[in-house]
C-alpha cells in the first residue's frame, strides 16, 4: 500500500458528507482502527459548519483532518480550488491509497480523475443507492470513477444487490457490513442488558429501532407509520436514535398516530 519507502503507510479518506450520520461515524471508526495499526490517516471533507463535529472526532482518533471541496455539488471556483489542493496533496504526500466514501458514485469524478493523473490507487465505498433514472449524462459521470477504482465496497447486501456499479464491474465488488463490533457473546449480552435498562426497556420487550440521521432521504416517518399498529396494540416499542432536520416533523408524526408513549427518541448518540 505504501508508496513512500521508510515512512508509515498513509491513507487518505475522502468523505462526501452533508451532516453527521452513519457514513461519517463509520469513517471515524475506520480512521481510529487504521491509526491504531500505525497507519497515517488524512480525512478530507468540505468546509461546512454542519461538519464541525466531524473534525473533532477525526482528530480525537489521531487523524490529520483537512478541509477541501472534492465533490461536484459546489460552485465552480470552490470546486477548482479544492481540486487543485487535493491534486497537490496527492503529488506531495503520495498516499498508498485514497478511500472515497460517498452516497453516490456520481459525485466521485473529481477524486477519480486526480487519482488517475497521479497514479494513486482508489477504493470507493458507496453508502447509498442511486435511484435516479440513468440518462446519458449520468452514464458519462459514472464512467471515470467506475473505471478508475480498484474496488467498490457496499455497506449492505441489499445495497450490493441494487448497485449498478456492482452489476457492471462484478470483479471489483466487495461487501463490508456496516455495524458495531462486539467481541464476544458475553459482551453482546451485557451490552444488550445495559442498553435496554438505560432506555427503560425490559429485557424481553420487542423493540423496533433505527439509528440514522433524521433526514428526508432516511424516511424515518415511514417507519413510524408502519410500526404504529404494533405500538397501538402494545406489542412493541419504537426506538429512534439520531438527530437532524426532520426531528420536529417526526415528533409531529408520532403525535398524529397516537403512539408518543411507546416511542423513545434519544437524539444523537456519539457511539
Amino acid at each position: 500500500m505504501e508508496r513512500n519507502p521508510g515512512l508509515p503507510p498513509h491513507v487518505v479518506l475522502v468523505v462526501h458528507a452533508a451532516a453527521m450520520g452513519g457514513m461519517e461515524t463509520m469513517c471515524v471508526d475506520l480512521a481510529a482502527a487504521l491509526v491504531s495499526r500505525g497507519v497515517r490517516v488524512t480525512p478530507i471533507a468540505a468546509a461546512d459548519e454542519r461538519l464541525a463535529p466531524l473534525r473533532g472526532r477525526f482528530e480525537s482518533a489521531g487523524a490529520t483532518y483537512r478541509e477541501m471541496e472534492t465533490g461536484w455539488n459546489t460552485g465552480n471556483v470552490r470546486r477548482i480550488l479544492g481540486a487543485a489542493k487535493f491534486g497537490w496533496l496527492l503529488l506531495i504526500r503520495r498516499p498508498g491509497v485514497v478511500h472515497l466514501h460517498t452516497g453516490s458514485i456520481l459525485g466521485g469524478g473529481t477524486v477519480a480523475l486526480l487519482c488517475l493523473l497521479t497514479r494513486t490507487p482508489l477504493v470507493t465505498t458507496e453508502h447509498g443507492i442511486d435511484t435516479r433514472p440513468q440518462t446519458r449524462k449520468t452514464r458519462v459521470l459514472r464512467q471515470l470513477p467506475e473505471r478508475t477504482a480498484r474496488a467498490f465496497v457496499s455497506v449492505s447486501r441489499y445495497n450490493a444487490s441494487r448497485s449498478l456499479t456492482a452489476r457492471l464491474y462484478p470483479g471489483k465488488q466487495a461487501i463490508v457490513l456496516n455495524g458495531i463490533t462486539l467481541d464476544s457473546e458475553a459482551q453482546r449480552r451485557s451490552w444488550r442488558q445495559e442498553s435496554r435498562a438505560s432506555l427503560g426497556f425490559g429485557i424481553d420487550d420487542m423493540v423496533i429501532g433505527i439509528a440514522a440521521r433524521f433526514d428526508p432521504v432516511k424516511r424515518v416517518d415511514a417507519l413510524v407509520r408502519a410500526a404504529a399498529p404494533l405500538l397501538q396494540a402494545g406489542a412493541a416499542r419504537l426506538l429512534l436514535v439520531g438527530d437532524g432536520s426532520e426531528w420536529a416533523a417526526i415528533e409531529t408524526t408520532v403525535a398524529e398516530v397516537g403512539i408518543a408513549s411507546q416511542v423513545t427518541m434519544t437524539g444523537e448518540v456519539a457511539n
